[in-house]
């Protein structure tokens, strides 16, 4: 807001080195989406992670080419407007499974 441009090789750097590893963990996590709405939850900001990564390259990208600091505040705010969808998501489910009663266990003799 007060005009400092950001830096778009430090933005590409860091963006790089934690899209491999947030693609790295969702790819360890997928197996266990849908356990439960704790690792769905886990997996989900896991994802939004990597999704926000990509997008700062890009903008990082725009950044270095154009000088403009714009396509990092519109990344900023695609990021934001992505984790409240999804954890709008996420706490429906949670409400919902809250609801429905557990189920009984049967022990085998």
């Amino acid at each position: 807001m007060a005009g400092a441009e950001p830096l778009a090789v430090i933005m590409i750097s860091v963006g790089a080195v934690a899209l491999a590893a947030n693609v790295i963990c969702a790819v360890l996590l997928m197996r266990f989406r849908d356990q439960d709405v704790n690792m769905r939850a886990m997996w989900l900001c896991t994802r939004n992670d990597a999704i926000g990564n990509a997008a700062t390259l890009v903008a990082g990208g725009i950044v270095l080419a154009t000088g403009f600091a714009w396509p990092d505040w519109l990344v900023g705010g695609l990021i934001a407007f992505l984790f409240i969808r999804t954890s709008i998501g996420v706490m429906r489910e949670a409400w919902t499974e809250l609801r429905t009663p557990p189920r009984a266990v049967r022990i085998a003799r």
